[in-house]
């Protein structure tokens, strides 16, 4: 019970490691699927997104901070602060990025930020194992980035043939290029249902209401 989470908020994983923001209890909760071995890393701050690529971890702040450390470290440093909510957050080989409810595009712990010609509002961001970076918006559309492209003013992305629905959460992507997301409580594969999940299965509430789920991991 030492490990139990209060308020999970996000959760992501890389290779070996799980990483889970655990917003009421101020920590992220990392397990290791290799050693079967949990580690908590506390913070003082609320931690809000997290990412991964294996190695480096990234959470966000409820007061626009990211953080980063790498696995095995005790302790997060503050990256950068924004002027509006981390909407994503993204690690590729060893460099995490970030996007911004007003449309700030950036890497963490390098000042230079972008701003690309679609104008719509950023909802999440995911990579896939390439490096590629993906930006949903709240209008449904999707863009991937080279890394390259991400944090260059005119490096426009690549808009995707589907639409996502407008409250979708948790965007993932496989080495494919597929991308899953959670909307209404289902994970869907691009636009179509890949499952549904039902939360009562594995959380017990006395109470007997519905569990819906917040987010949810991809391991390869």
């Amino acid at each position: 019970s030492v490990n139990r989470l209060s308020e999970a908020t996000d959760t992501v994983r890389a290779g070996d490691i799980l990483v889970t923001a655990d917003a009421a209890a101020q920590r992220v909760s990392v397990y290791n699927f290799r050693s079967n071995e949990y580690t908590v890393i506390a913070c003082d701050f609320i931690p809000e997104l997290v990412a991964t690529d294996g190695d480096l971890i990234a959470v966000s702040s409820t007061d626009f901070g990211v953080y980063t450390c790498r696995y095995g470290e005790k302790n997060f440093t503050l990256g950068c602060v924004r002027q509006a909510q981390i909407r994503g957050l993204a690690c590729v080989f060893g460099n995490a990025y970030f996007v911004t409810s007003n449309s700030v595009y950036g890497a963490v712990g390098n000042d230079t930020t972008a701003v690309h010609a679609y104008n719509g509002t950023p909802q999440r961001m995911t990579a896939d194992l390439y490096g590629n970076l993906y930006i949903s918006y709240t209008d449904g559309a999707v863009y991937r980035f080279t890394e390259q492209n991400f944090i260059r003013n005119g490096g426009d992305g690549e808009k995707l043939a589907i639409t996502l629905p407008q409250n979708h959460t948790s965007l993932r992507a496989d080495f494919e290029g597929n991308l899953y997301y959670l909307s209404g409580g289902s994970v869907y594969k691009n636009s179509d249902l890949f499952t549904n999940i039902d939360g009562s299965d594995f959380v017990y509430r006395a109470d007997g209401a519905a569990q819906t789920p917040v987010s949810f991991a991809m391991g390869f």
